[in-house]
């Protein structure tokens, strides 16, 4: 990590930062998780200046990833009885439209990541534990 940035863990829903603070602002699998995407969408648009970049990294509906999840889900915990949005919405170029094309000149490109962990176990870890119980967090970085 370079030495110059610096990371902060917020609120994606309702962001510290003044107005247009960013040229540029990316989620690499994090906005996905809100519990209200229309606000996040507002502070993704709020927070990047005129004519700045939005890169968002998502899950696809219909992905191997969805398909794990649906392998898993006998094992998991039951859902809240308000759960949050499914994360593989931000996945939908529609859905993404319906949020940002307001404020952004969208292009979508598919591609593929590689998730490397230690073991099975940390896998479960992440996916049953952390992803379940951070859903409106979101780092943010200022270079």
């Amino acid at each position: 990590m370079a030495p110059e940035i610096d990371f902060k863990v917020g609120d994606a829903e309702a962001l510290e930062f003044p107005d247009q603070s960013f040229d540029c602002v990316t989620s690499t699998f994090g906005v996905m998780f809100v519990s209200r995407p229309e606000a996040a969408a507002a502070e993704l648009a709020r927070v990047t200046r005129k004519g700045g970049r939005l890169g968002l990294v998502t899950w696809l509906p219909g992905s191997a990833v969805e398909e794990l999840f649906q392998t898993m889900r006998p094992y998991m915990p039951p859902p809240p009885d308000n759960p949050p949005p499914s994360p593989f919405a931000w996945g939908r170029e529609d859905r993404v439209r319906e949020l940002l094309s307001d404020e952004f000149d969208l292009a979508f490109e598919r591609g593929a990541t590689v998730l490397r962990m230690p073991s099975g176990q940390t896998v479960w870890d992440i996916c049953c534990n952390r992803l379940w119980s951070n859903q409106d967090a979101g780092c943010f970085a200022r270079t």
